[in-house]
């Protein structure tokens, strides 16, 4: 984290940076798309069960259908999604270690991408309009306030704003999984079936999207829990920033206490939970406006006469 590097609002937007958060755009966008397509079968399937409850004779071939598509999940699909996630945070990781001025952490890291390796993929994620804005100012200004606080505020930035993010989109989820169970009681009361033909006209092939809803349930939970755990002491030690100059004893203290700190965020960045782009979308003004209104408290603290 060195003390005369460019200041962050400025050197986020820079070409090369904006390149890296292409390449981890288009790889998080493939792993939205595959999300997108497993969370649409899983779904069909599940609806399925409304034709198996009321056309006997479908519930066995819509039955085998769901479990065959469970197993397809847990074997093939979910690990290509984990290989994706993981991708991904790597190149954000490249992205915010460039710009915080971080020293690469190869044990938890493995080695960074080669720059045709990262290009390659910038290219299929091109940039204009919308998309271009989205990839700009990716953490609030905080260019007036002092180094190297501006770095633990960016972090507090990415863990505060991303488990907001999650735990409101884990209560959706939740809702959702508990009212399809509601309404297969309802459809099978309806119905007049036995409880039998509810478990293998409604239940069973809904597997997939059941494990893909408790899944990414759990995993929002996890992720928000551990980010919430860490941004509190990141808090903490905001609270304790004092004015420049500090001593190099100070700066050495901060500067390992922010690579801890990138660490965590690192994990949690691979986990396969996601939450969809028009979601985050959705929230983003009212997020972003809230962490820019304390940037500007952090500053006058730090500047203040």
């Amino acid at each position: 984290m060195a003390d005369n590097r460019l200041p962050v609002s400025n050197r986020q937007n820079y070409p090369d940076m904006i390149e890296l958060r292409q390449a981890a755009a288009a790889v998080h966008a493939k792993a939205l798309r595959v999300e997108t397509s497993r969370v649409a079968i899983s779904l069909l399937l599940a609806i399925s069960g409304i034709l198996a409850a009321f056309i006997r004779g479908t519930a066995p071939p819509i039955a085998i259908a769901g479990a065959l598509w469970a197993v397809a999940l847990a074997v093939g699909i979910n690990p290509w999604v984990k290989g994706l996630a993981k991708n991904a945070a790597i190149l954000q990781e490249m992205f915010d270690v460039e710009l915080f001025g971080l020293p690469w952490n190869k044990t938890i890291c493995g080695n960074p991408l080669a720059h045709y390796e990262y290009v390659e993929l910038a290219r299929k994620f091109p940039v204009r309009g919308q998309r271009l804005e989205r990839l700009r100012d990716w953490y609030v200004n905080v260019n007036e306030i002092p180094q190297p606080y501006d770095v633990l505020f960016c972090q507090l930035q990415n863990l505060v704003w991303d488990a907001r993010l999650r735990r409101r989109w884990a209560r959706i989820v939740l809702t959702s999984i508990l009212s399809w169970i509601v309404l297969g009681i309802l459809v099978g009361y309806i119905a007049d079936l036995s409880v039998k033909e509810t478990l293998i006209g409604w239940y069973l092939p809904a597997m997939g999207a059941f494990l893909l809803g408790l899944d990414n349930y759990r995993g929002q939970l996890e992720i928000s829990s551990e980010r919430e755990r860490v941004a509190q002491l990141v808090h903490s030690e905001l609270d304790r920033a004092k004015r420049p100059p500090l001593s190099k004893a100070e700066l050495r203290e901060l500067r390992k206490s922010a690579r801890e700190i990138q660490d965590v965020i690192l994990v949690t960045r691979k986990h396969t939970a996601r939450v969809p782009d028009w979601f985050y979308r959705r929230y983003r003004p009212g997020d972003e406006s809230d962490f820019q209104a304390s940037a500007e408290t952090l500053k006058r603290k730090l500047n203040s006469a």
